[in-house]
């Protein structure tokens, strides 16, 4: 193929024609030259993207360029690889928003392909407006540094891709708790080739088996770059996104307000992009149902219909420097009729039922009565140590670091118990008494998490928990003792949520 290119500034004497080319038994070909091609172009610039608002730096360009049948067009990145504007088309409109710090007057380069195979490249110098800040949305994927990491998002019973009933209610009810989840499944589960696993649903290119890693990750940049890396750091995928129809609104989908926006890629690129029992159909148009700095649903509805009870895909991804949810402050959560502390009946039915309704609790109490004397008071729980009653107080905590180290302070900073910790995460919810329970375990070196008292236990202190919630906000722990699942015994649990 031969390739030309011609910039637009040259003057209108050196102007070429190109004479037609003739094929044997065939009507003449003609070749377009990249000054015909622009001489005969329209070019239009607005400040909206409804192309309203005439502006002449204005970031929306609608063209029409009717002297051939389709055009990429595309601008030169820093490291000299092409950012694709608009492709397969004559006529449309296509954004360019200079990054942060960028000359207003851009390049923008159009290229098509004769009749005759000649590839022609045309060029064009625009005024833009160049962005002062990163819009909202890409603040939040690629953060405002220019660029952000996102791992798997296990936060949701450890399961970070899977199915849904689509569009059955609020997107949010979805994003936030997983309302209408049918099934999903754990990172390490989605290439696998064994009993359960999930490697019916790729097309079968080994070489991103990688991205079933617990730590592989996908980086977005404020220039519309993606890529999907495995845990050394290799890349499996890359290409390019868009963000569409971001307001930070809900759009309406069946009646229910749904979807933030639409995130669009070149190619098949964010980690796993696979329709569920799509054999291997890969996705590059997503719906976007969660967006925030910690924060990434996406779903594709594929031919689901709205509010119909029909299969659409979800994945859950989490901001890298937000991934260790335990390492942070922790302190009393009292958003479940102020009960922090207190005993229900052990694994009889699903842990998760329990971390977020209090399902089968029996008694709970605020956090002032822990160490209280007085009638209703549970100091008879404890080991009698009064130095530790400050952790009683409504804003005492305690910090997770992620050195391995735990501390518990008053409402004044004074620390009270200190150990360090060692936290195991199953990715799912383990089976206890045939019920899925708890998705992992914190064992201290000492008793030093708050108030860490079994309930009627004479002043037992406990050092051995089970995790049944870990979210960025929510920590719910449980201490069995001697109790048999499904049998209405007793354990003790502690709420904690994220101090601010």
């Amino acid at each position: 193929m031969k390739k030309t290119i011609l910039l637009f500034a040259v003057a209108l004497g050196l102007l070429t024609a190109c004479n037609p080319n003739k094929e044997e038994g065939s009507m003449g070909v003609t070749t377009i030259s990249a000054d015909q091609l622009l001489a005969n172009s329209t070019f239009e610039q607005y400040s909206d993207a409804a192309c309203t608002v005439p502006a002449a730096d204005g970031n929306f360009i609608k063209f029409n360029c009717p002297t051939v049948q389709a055009l990429t067009i595309f601008y030169l990145k820093a490291d000299g690889s092409e950012q694709v504007l608009s492709s397969g088309k004559s006529g449309g409109v296509f954004n360019f928003t200079p990054k942060r710090g960028s000359d207003p007057l851009q390049t923008v380069y159009f290229r098509y392909v004769n009749q005759n195979g000649e590839e022609v490249v045309a060029s064009k110098e625009f005024t833009l407006l160049v962005a002062a800040d990163l819009a909202p949305e890409i603040k939040y994927l690629a953060s405002n540094q220019g660029i952000k990491k996102w791992k798997w998002d296990l936060s949701m019973n450890g399961q970070c891709w899977g199915n849904m009933a689509y569009a059955m209610g609020n997107g949010e009810n979805f994003a936030e708790k997983g309302a209408d989840q049918w099934w999903g499944c754990t990172p390490d589960m989605l290439w696998s080739k064994e009993e359960g696993g999930q490697y019916g649903h790729t097309d079968g290119d080994d070489s991103k088996a990688g991205e079933g890693d617990f730590n592989a990750y996908m980086t977005f940049n404020e220039d519309g770059d993606i890529a999907t890396y495995d845990a050394t750091g290799k890349v499996l995928r890359s290409g390019t996104y868009k963000v569409l129809n971001y307001d930070g609104s809900r759009h309406e989908v069946g009646g229910n307000p749904w979807d933030l926006g639409k995130l669009s890629t070149s190619e098949p690129v964010i980690m796993y992009p696979y329709m569920i029992n799509g054999n291997g159909t890969t996705v590059t148009d997503f719906e976007i149902l969660g967006l925030n700095d910690d924060q990434l649903v996406l779903v594709y509805p594929g031919n689901a219909s709205a509010g119909s009870w029909s299969e659409a895909t979800f994945w859950r991804f989490i901001a890298v420097e937000n991934e260790d949810l335990i390492s942070k402050d922790w302190t009393w959560d009292l958003s479940m009729n102020e009960q922090c502390w207190g005993n229900f009946a052990y694994a009889m039915g699903n842990g998760q039922d329990f971390a977020e309704t209090g399902a089968n609790q029996w008694w709970g109490c605020t956090p002032d009565l822990l160490w209280s004397k007085e009638e209703g008071g549970q100091y008879g729980h404890t080991d009698g140590d009064d130095s530790k009653a400050g952790e009683g107080d409504s804003n005492a905590y305690m910090t997770l670091d992620d050195s391995g180290k735990i501390t518990t302070y008053d409402a004044n900073g004074t620390a009270l118990r200190s150990a360090n910790y060692t936290l195991e995460l199953f990715g799912t919810r383990a089976d206890v008494g045939g019920n899925p329970w708890n998705i992992g375990t914190l064992t201290t070196t000492a008793p030093a998490v708050m108030y860490p008292y079994m309930i009627n236990g004479n002043g037992t202190t406990v050092t051995e928990f089970e995790v049944l919630n870990l979210t960025g906000t929510s920590l719910v722990l449980v201490y069995p003792g001697n109790a048999t699942p499904g049998s209405w015994s007793e354990a003790t649990f502690w709420r904690f949520t994220k101090k601010k």
